[in-house]
């Protein structure tokens, strides 16, 4: 007898299990097409297919109300979320990747014995029900994950109100304090060092990519999807006629177009890298582990990155608070503390917000106080 729900399958690329479903059950029940998902545990896609099946089984019967419970529910909600125009067009990729993070963490909390916060009918989340779950999320990851999880749990409830699915929204009026920004740089002393393990190991991906986010003030993810067309190694400065390497890139969280010139040391670095014929990444897997199996040669994930990272910083005893994004705001600040304006900065990092690079990437040093005092005259 064929299964409506065809099965549940490992999918190695993205280590994840995912859903696969025949289209005439999601042509008939289209609300479904948003809940095939993947997931980091099988018995989680497991659940998810047999629910499917479950809501399939009662259309046939003509039993809707069964089919509508499904909709009713938390993980419903967050499915009617994703179609939005809001969700699909205001939100880029990479930002929906981070709230699928935290729409995860809060469905899987177990409400009670038999019950996950994603199973819950959405009029059955009460503001104690909130509030336990913010507590729960404090207390196992941290405040500020429980900030964000909340703020877009808020905002998927709100997308959500012209369907007339809730009665009220539970997270509104929670009274949480924005988390104070981080304030973490590398040192000079401690990007050297880091750098040289990294080449040591045999990553001199990740010793360049690290180079080019502190020379350029950019975000990680954006040079780790670099690809060689990204690079014009024969450009002509309109202003001077002179030849530079330039950098042509997007930034994926914002959609801005960068344009910037490479210093002699990343020209150096671009060196060590060669062109592979599968694809145009500038950065793959290296190290001597990576030789082994199809791994070798593979542009860099977003999580391999992060576990090699994490994996160099502990074997070499580095400080467990420095983070790869940090490079960014190490930047920052070293071109505030150089007496860059932060219209400069601004060129460099893309930020089109004063406030936000104010806030979240510039650290406010003595080097710059004492700039400061400079331009005052009383130094």
């Amino acid at each position: 007898m064929k299964s409506d729900v065809k099965f549940v399958v490992y999918v190695k690329e993205t280590r994840k299990w995912r859903v696969k479903v025949n289209n005439y059950v999601t042509d008939a029940l289209p609300h479904l097409k948003g809940q095939k998902g993947t997931f980091t545990h099988k018995v989680d896609a497991e659940e998810h297919a047999r629910n499917i099946a479950m809501a399939y089984a009662a259309h046939k019967s003509g039993d809707l109300t069964s089919v509508n419970v499904s909709e009713n529910t938390v993980s419903g909600l967050l499915a009617k979320y994703r179609q939005t125009k809001q969700y699909k067009d205001n939100i880029n990729a990479d930002s929906r990747r981070d709230y699928e993070h935290y729409f995860s963490i809060a469905c899987k909390w177990r409400v009670g014995a038999n019950t996950s916060f994603g199973k819950m009918l959405i009029n059955n989340v009460t503001a104690d029900t909130v509030d336990r779950l913010q507590a729960y999320i404090e207390q196992h990851y941290t405040y500020n994950c429980s900030f964000t999880t909340m703020t877009r749990l808020r905002t998927a409830w709100f997308a959500t109100e012209r369907y007339g699915i809730w009665r009220t929204n539970p997270f509104i009026k929670l009274g949480l304090a924005r988390p104070e920004a981080r304030s973490v740089a590398w040192t000079d002393e401690l990007t050297d060092r880091m750098i040289e393990v990294c080449d040591q190991e045999g990553y001199k991906s990740i010793s360049t990519m690290m180079i080019i986010c502190l020379h350029f003030a950019q975000r990680i993810g954006d040079m780790r999807a670099l690809k060689w067309e990204h690079i014009d190694f024969d450009y002509t400065c309109p202003r001077s006629s002179e030849k530079k390497v330039a950098f042509k890139f997007r930034q994926s969280k914002t959609g801005k177009d960068m344009m910037l010139y490479a210093t002699p040391l990343i020209k150096e670095r671009l060196k060590l890298h060669q062109r592979a014929n599968t694809d145009d990444f500038v950065f793959r897997n290296d190290g001597d582990k990576a030789a082994k199996g199809n791994a070798y040669l593979k542009p860099y994930s977003e999580d391999l990155l992060r576990k090699r990272f994490l994996k160099l910083r502990r074997k070499h005893g580095l400080p467990e608070n420095l983070w790869l994004a940090d490079f960014r705001r190490s930047a920052a600040t070293a071109l505030a503390d150089a007496g860059a304006t932060e219209s400069m900065i601004m060129s460099s990092t893309g930020h089109v917000s004063e406030e936000v690079l104010r806030r979240v990437y510039l650290i406010k040093s003595a080097t710059q106080a004492e700039a400061g005092a400079k331009l005052r005259g009383i130094l």
